[in-house]
């Protein structure tokens, strides 16, 4: 193809060699149907292939990232083992220095490509574990901890919110109307806390609790 003898030319001229046996193509579409081209590099046919991997990155022809999800996935599941292991014979700061290598690394390279997958909540799942493991001492420790901050006069609203009237399913998508839903939800005694412990009662609950969407903390019943 004139194309190829054309980049051919280029890579000579530039001083560049390109290792024709190494070198793949991959179509990409978005149907199934579609014309195979026959590509060859000096003497050697260039392979066409569904994915291949680039500079760490593993490209697939309909761009869904699923291989490079699937082999991140596997790389977590082994980070997971290696943090488990010494979790509990390391200090914390030692524990971390180990997320950051094992799998903070592999999923902040290249997040840009794949990070709105539909598959990423996969990542997202194996990371939190793995964050969690990381502060299992602590989590365990503040899961037997007493609150006794509380008082006994009233600062805030102790009932729920009032959700405001409307008749489109499109202000139920907004901020405000998620925002009153999630905190009617919350424990009657967060309700009677001023500002500043409010917002410790929240933190902690969502310590203790891990939430891993916000579908999981409306569908709690605990609460």
């Amino acid at each position: 193809m004139n194309v190829m003898n054309c980049f051919q030319d280029w890579c000579r001229s530039n001083r560049l060699i390109v290792n024709a046996d190494k070198t793949q193509c991959i179509y990409f579409r978005n149907h199934v149907n579609y014309d195979k081209l026959n590509l060859s590099f000096g003497n050697c046919r260039i392979q066409s292939v569904a994915s291949d991997k680039l500079l760490g990155l593993i490209i697939d022809h309909n761009l869904t990232w699923s291989a490079h999800i699937d082999n991140l996935s596997k790389k977590l599941n082994k980070s997971f083992y290696a943090i488990s292991r010494i979790g509990n014979s390391m200090p914390l700061p030692a524990v971390l220095s180990v997320y950051y290598s094992l799998v903070y690394s592999h999923l902040s390279y290249n997040v840009i490509f794949f990070g709105n997958a539909s598959e990423s909540i996969r990542l997202f799942i194996l990371q939190k574990r793995c964050i969690q493991l990381c502060y299992m001492q602590e989590i365990i420790w503040k899961a037997y901890e007493k609150n006794c901050s509380y008082h006994d006069y009233a600062t805030r609203q102790c009932e729920g919110l009032r959700i405001p009237a409307h008749s489109t399913t499109k202000f139920e998508r907004s901020p405000q109307y998620m925002s009153i839903i999630l905190y009617n939800l919350l424990p009657a005694e967060f309700k009677a806390m001023n500002d500043n412990l409010f917002k410790i009662g929240v933190k902690n609950l969502l310590l203790e609790k891990a939430y891993y969407s916000v579908q999981e903390f409306l569908d709690d019943s605990s609460l």
